[in-house]
């Protein structure tokens, strides 16, 4: 499996995509409450400490030129259950 786990200095980025996704998709589906909430949820502060943990990753880019990608995750509650998410560029 080839995937990218991010590195501190991908920090800026995650954090802004991170960000722009939830300020620009949460609304169409959520109150403002729920978006502010998922917005502070997802701090820089909280995905620095993910980075560390090595619980994100960034896309790689395939040999054929599209984007690829795989996350391992672990929820950080409940029962901890683990999967794994993989998204290819068509």
């Amino acid at each position: 499996m080839i995937y990218e786990l991010a590195k501190p200095e991908d920090l800026q980025a995650v954090y802004n995509v991170v960000q722009n996704t939830i300020k620009t998709i949460y609304p169409k589906y959520y109150p403002m409450e729920v978006v502010d909430f998922f917005c502070e949820h997802h701090s820089e502060d909280a995905i620095a400490r993910d980075i560390k943990n090595g619980y994100v990753s960034v896309p790689t880019v395939l040999e054929n030129g599209r984007i690829k990608l795989s996350e391992q995750w672990q929820w950080t509650s409940g029962d901890y259950s683990q999967g794994e998410s993989v998204l290819v560029e068509v």
